[in-house]
């Protein structure tokens, strides 16, 4: 997370208001355990200053070639 620490500096530096993280995308997408990765995953970037995050996942009722809800075009590799 220091990579956060230098964009905080840089934001807060030039005035900025956002310093945001695409929060979620993990290898092994579908394993991927919310109080053994995902959360505190978000609490380093809350405490590195990220204060926008965009979590990964969206469901459909009916994707093509698929035998669950939700569209994986990467397999279970990659996050959605």
């Amino acid at each position: 997370m220091n990579k956060f620490r230098a964009l905080r500096a840089g934001r807060d530096i030039g005035g900025g208001g956002l310093l945001s993280d695409e929060t979620g995308a993990f290898l092994g997408a579908y394993d991927t355990p919310w109080t053994g990765k995902m959360r505190p995953a978000i609490n380093r970037n809350f405490a590195a200053g990220v204060n926008q995050l965009y979590l990964h996942g969206y469901a459909y009722a009916d994707a093509p070639v698929v035998s669950w809800l939700g569209f994986s075009p990467f397999g279970a590799l990659f996050a959605e």
